[in-house]
């Protein structure tokens, strides 16, 4: 639990400081979609919607947890499709996280559909969540993690 506040920590600064329009708690909470049972992931996914209400009341509040807990709702059981160890795994599943919120918002403030819009919004942010994903998290697993198995290793 110690562990779980310390990571949570990380993307809440995160978000507060820098002014990146990365969406900081996407990697964190796919990160838990695989390391903690649904009730868990949804009280994280709660907590990190409500502070991130707080830090940027753009919305009324609420409306972002709100979001993120559908979210999290519709691709947790989607993690059963994607493995943890592959190294596309976990930026594919912040991008899809991503996109998600972001549909979802967009059906909520309903911005002005344009192209410029659709590229920005739909494809470079998600992609740049993915890429945030796998240098925060998939490269130092990849560099100081376990050893991977690989083919015949499986079989002694």
């Amino acid at each position: 639990m110690l562990t779980d506040c310390l990571l949570f920590l990380i993307p809440l600064l995160l978000s507060a400081q820098v002014s990146l329009p990365i969406f900081w708690f996407a990697p964190l909470l796919v990160y838990f979609f695989y390391k903690k049972p649904l009730s868990e992931a949804l009280v994280w996914t709660f907590v990190a919607g409500i502070c991130l209400d707080l830090i940027h009341p753009a919305l009324r509040f609420g409306i972002t947890p709100l979001f993120m807990l559908i979210t999290t709702l519709v691709l947790y059981e989607q993690k059963r499709h994607f493995f943890f160890d592959s190294l596309t795994t976990f930026p594919l599943m912040t991008l899809l996280y991503s996109l998600i919120f972001t549909l979802l918002l967009a059906l909520w403030v309903q911005p002005p559909l344009t192209l410029s819009w659709a590229i920005s919004d739909l494809v470079l942010m998600p992609l740049l969540d993915a890429s945030a994903a796998f240098i925060s998290i998939t490269l130092p697993l990849m560099l100081l993690g376990p050893k991977r198995r690989k083919g015949e290793d499986y079989f002694l």
